[in-house]
């Protein structure tokens, strides 16, 4: 079965959130702000938007996304971790 490029972002995006949201608040027992909490979700949404215009760049690619969204929540994770 062929998964689409949307649902894979998207279940990356959501993974991403959930675990960013349970390790900040009960990893590192920081109440984070909504919106480094959702940081996951931005990203996914910047690639809805954008997927068409950078369709023919490497921008445009579904996995470049997924890293993108995993890096993004890496580095909330270590900015409250620091």
């Amino acid at each position: 079965m062929d998964v689409p490029d949307d649902l894979k972002v998207a279940a990356v995006a959501s993974g991403c959130t959930v675990g960013l949201s349970v390790l900040l608040r009960y990893g590192l027992d920081v109440d984070a702000n909504i919106f480094v909490r959702l940081l996951p979700l931005f990203v996914y949404f910047l690639y809805l938007f954008s997927k068409d215009a950078l369709s023919e760049t490497t921008l445009g690619e579904a996995v470049t996304w997924c890293v993108v969204t995993v890096v993004a929540t890496i580095g909330a994770l270590l900015f409250y971790a620091l």
